[in-house]
């Protein structure tokens, strides 16, 4: 008989990993293990590369699909939705509880959604898989009491009836399809997630929770409530961020323009000239290409026309050198026209932007639009302030200062409204939950799970992104008064004086005359505005923050700890550790509430302190409150602008580090880099936008081509493997629970994998057993997303859930493991399970021993869980985890029979 043959997948969770890591920690671990001295439980194993081409999960397409009517019907309309959630929730499709595992269920039309329009890799995109292979000695011994010399008496006798066993471990690598991977490009790709999509993680829970209820006597309130989250979410994706963009872009206008002024005429006059040329002529040979009328003579004519344009320009620019230096008002109409050539380059720079957005968020291009109509009316409702310009010198960079400033003022109304739709989402949810409780007593713990979650999508981007965007601007501030014209000190390349009033020029510095108010130098006028911004609140956010991170930072400590250095060792003193970190943990976790409260009520304040700065009230007031603001306010004013220049500093390292750098900055940033990556992964995998490519679609289109690999392959002997063992982490055990329960559904519905996918056929024989480290399922997903993630549900009440039979047809068993303290995930169906189990030995699972201390076991429903103690979340296959490598051996081990452990 031939020898068995095992595959095993090997899954990486959250963190900054790199291909082929985890299969190779699994190869090691097994090396590891020994009988004895120079006793091998394993041969070496050796690797080979496997180029996979990746095919899309196959989709019936009962409710999302790119066609116009499938065999099922017409599927549901996403036009103007949010997302498939959205949509699910709008045509109030007829849909089950997350609970039943069907496929009217909520989990599977919300996955079926994600993947609908996803049609694959192209060859450049070609996956490589690492394949181990190795063999498990014939004979060896199963955990580590062979480890001493067999011939001493008490010792377990060694089996003899285990045949050799071939392991091939594969790697299914998936990070870098989870955000950006390019080094350079990944601070912008986290934070784009953390401040502008995160708040969509919120919407579509709410609106989950709001297809639960459609039926019920809260419907109505829960409707409210997904009203104001849509619209609260809508302006943190749409128009703030859009409003900073055009600011930034009229601000690289005037500092073009600043850096103009000090050339002398000429000077400004050819080498506007001379970029003018450039992008005519530019357009000119890129429409030659566009329509195929690019030809040999065509190709000379476009930078022939360029050089003697720009020679003539020259040429006649040189001649009238002394009257262009001498005439002001033409110098004025050639700045402003650098100053228009660089707007319309910006804008073209803004639109590609935009463009590339909309694949994120669609609707990002009529938000664009319409955040651009509302700026121009504003500049020209404001027409009465042009008269202004008639006597001023350096218009161009007047009119860029007043542009920006209608920018502002409509980018503070945003942030008013905001602020307002944070309050009244806050209230709608606490009424949908009291709502929820009137109508389904049972459904109040999960509903205001779902009313906490909205709360802390909406407030820690919307917290983040003031305190990174009033940084920022304090900094952009800062560089622009130094360069733009600022006092008696500036002269242009034409003046032999200091001041403009002789000859053409009439004043070095550079005032600006406000919508209300006298003309003032540029950067009082600047400093007035940030004020006005909210850089005299920041100090009292950045308390808030402060308090928040103390408390965050205590509630995770001992974690953050052992995520350094994972505790050694064993005996009564680990169990002690044990215990004493799995209750900190939970303690930590409730105690983390109150920072989310401070967000909140950073929040809360924030649409208040918009109205003091803007209307300061009067110190002499006889109310005692106006009294106390007023003071506060001259207060901070003398040292918010340091603080906020030393936080923006601050702020940016942090970013680069905590969101740019990985690996070894992991330790340095003492382990919280895998917590922000848990956040960053999370949103990724409920991400659906864009629709064709998003990270759930391309991940499970890796995975299930992975999968169709296995189920068809054979040997020289022409035969497939014996038993499939997928041994997941973190993040790569949700990854498996959601991707195999939807391929088991579609295989229920028909009959079987080979109904259902005929690559996938060879399924439908092989035993499949499943091991995961840190699963995330309840403590994360669960809880946070409670009515999508139905069946991970947190409360005792429903203790047999997640179900291991949801994983496959073929499924064996389900052994999860943890660490008391993993801040990710912990156990799945123990009540406070924090007691270590030591060794994981084949002979203690036989008669008489029975199973191993602190194991427990449910034959019944084919579920394992244990612990091994102290500790965080990425340790889980090192020197501090030897019972996760003796039990993945009793697993190869005991799969050839295809039997339970």
């Amino acid at each position: 008989m031939s020898n068995p043959r095992i595959a095993v997948i090997a899954i990486h969770g959250v963190g900054d990993h790199k291909p082929f890591e985890i299969a190779k920690s699994v190869a090691g671990m097994l090396e590891d293990l020994k009988d004895g001295p120079q006793q091998p439980r394993y041969g070496t194993f050796t690797e080979s590369i496997i180029l996979m081409n990746v095919s899309p999960v196959k989709v019936e397409g009962r409710a999302f699909s790119p066609a116009a009517s499938t065999k099922v019907g017409t599927p549901i309309p996403e036009q103007g939705s949010w997302g498939p959630m959205g949509a699910l929730y709008e045509n109030k499709h007829d849909i089950q509880h997350s609970i039943d595992s069907k496929p009217k269920s909520l989990d599977h039309l919300f996955l079926e959604g994600q993947l609908a329009h996803y049609k694959g890799e192209g060859p450049e995109d070609t996956n490589e898989v690492l394949r181990l292979e190795g063999r498990r000695r014939a004979n060896a011994a199963v955990g580590l009491e062979q480890e001493s010399n067999p011939n001493v008496a008490g010792s377990a006798p060694r089996p003899s009836n285990l045949p050799e066993e071939e392991v091939h471990v594969y790697d299914m690598f998936w990070s870098d399809l989870s955000g950006v991977s390019t080094a350079g490009l990944r601070i912008f790709g986290e934070l784009y997630q953390l401040l502008f999509h995160l708040g969509s993680v919120g919407v579509n829970n709410v609106k989950a929770a709001g297809i639960f209820f459609s039926e019920t006597k809260a419907d109505a309130a829960w409707r409210r409530f997904d009203f104001f989250q849509v619209r609260a979410a809508s302006m943190l994706a749409w128009p703030i961020p859009l409003l900073n963009l055009i600011i930034l872009a009229l601000a690289i206008g005037l500092f073009a323009d600043s850096a103009l002024v000090k050339l002398s005429g000429i000077q400004e006059t050819i080498l506007t000239t001379v970029v003018l040329f450039a992008c005519i002529l530019g357009v000119w040979g890129y429409r030659l290409i566009t329509k195929g009328q690019f030809s040999t003579a065509s190709f000379w004519a476009p930078p022939t026309a360029f050089i003697v344009l720009s020679a003539l320009a020259a040429i006649l620019a040189a001649s009238l050198a002394d009257k262009i230096s001498r005439n002001q008002w033409f110098r004025e109409v050639v700045e402003c026209t650098a100053t228009l050539l660089v707007w319309i380059a910006l804008a073209a720079a803004l639109w590609a932007i935009v463009c590339a957005y909309e694949k994120h968020r669609p609707g990002t291009r009529i938000a664009f639009r319409r955040t651009v109509t509302a700026v121009v009316l504003g500049c020209i409702l404001s027409f009465h302030w042009w008269r202004s310009l008639y006597p001023t010198n350096f218009v161009a960079m007047v009119i860029s200062l007043h542009v920006i400033e209608v920018a502002f003022w409509i980018l503070l109304f945003c942030w008013f409204l905001f602020g307002i739709l944070f309050v009244l989402a806050f209230f709608a949810g606490f009424f949908a939950v009291k709502a929820s409780a009137a109508a389904m007593p049972r459904e109040l713990d999960r509903a205001g799970r779902t009313n906490w979650t909205a709360r802390l999508t909406l407030a820690l981007p919307a917290v983040l992104f003031l305190l990174l965007t009033v940084a920022a601007w304090t900094g952009v501030v800062k560089v622009l008064s130094g360069v733009v014209p600022h006092d008696a000190s500036f002269q242009c390349q034409d003046c032999s004086a200091s001041l403009r009033d002789s000859g053409p020029c009439k004043v070095s510095a550079l005032y600006y005359t406000s919508f209300r108010g006298k003309p003032v130098p540029v950067s009082h006028w600047a400093d007035d505005i940030l004020s006005k911004g909210g850089l005299l609140y920041l100090p009292v956010l950045l308390l808030l923050i402060c308090v928040c991170g103390v408390i965050s930072i205590w509630g995770l400590l001992p974690s953050v700890l052992d995520e350094i250095s994972p505790p050694r060792g064993g005996g009564e003193t680990t169990q002690k550790q044990s215990n004493a970190l799995g209750n900190w943990l939970n303690n930590g976790f409730e105690f983390m509430r109150w920072g989310g409260r401070l967000l909140y009520l950073g929040m809360f304040l924030f649409p208040v302190a918009m109205i003091v700065a803007i209307f300061p009230p009067s110190p002499n007031s006889t109310i005692e409150l106006i009294n106390v603001f007023a003071r506060s306010i001259e207060w901070i004013k003398p040292f918010a602008p340091s603080m906020v220049q030393t936080l923006g500093t601050l702020v940016a390292g942090a970013a680069v580090g905590l969101l740019g750098l990985g690996g070894q900055f992991s330790k340095l940033a003492l382990g919280f880099r895998p917590i922000v990556r848990v956040a960053l992964d999370v949103d990724n995998w409920l991400r659906e936008h864009p629709r064709d490519s998003n990270p759930t679609a391309r991940i499970c289109g890796r995975y299930v081509s992975l999968l169709r690999y296995i189920a068809q392959w054979q040997g020289e002997d022409k035969r497939g493997y014996d038993a499939l063992i997928v041994f997941a982490h973190s993040q790569g055990a949700v990854i498996t629970y959601d991707l195999l329960r939807f391929l088991n559904v579609e295989a229920k519905e028909a009959k079987s994998y080979a109904g259902y996918d005929s690559t996938l056929a060879g399924l439908d024989k092989m035993p499949l057993y499943v091991f995961t480290m840190g699963c995330p399922l309840r403590q994360l997903y669960g809880l946070r997303f409670p009515y999508l993630y139905g069946y991970a549900p947190t409360g005792p009440e429903e203790a047999n859930l997640p179900d291991p039979a949801d994983l496959g047809l073929n499924l064996v068993e389900w052994v999860n493991t943890y660490r008391t303290g993993d801040y990710v995930g912990r156990y799945l169906w123990r009540d406070n399970p924090w007691d270590p189990v030591d060794t994981i030995s084949y002979s203690t699972w036989d008669p008489p021993q029975g199973i191993p201390k602190n194991i427990w076991i449910d034959a019944k429903r084919k579920r394992i869980e244990f612990t091994i103690g102290p500790g965080a979340h990425t340790h889980y296959w090192d020197s501090t985890a030897k019972p996760i490598a003796e039990m993945l051996d009793v697993l190869i081990a005991r799969s050839r029979t295809g039997q339970p452990v």
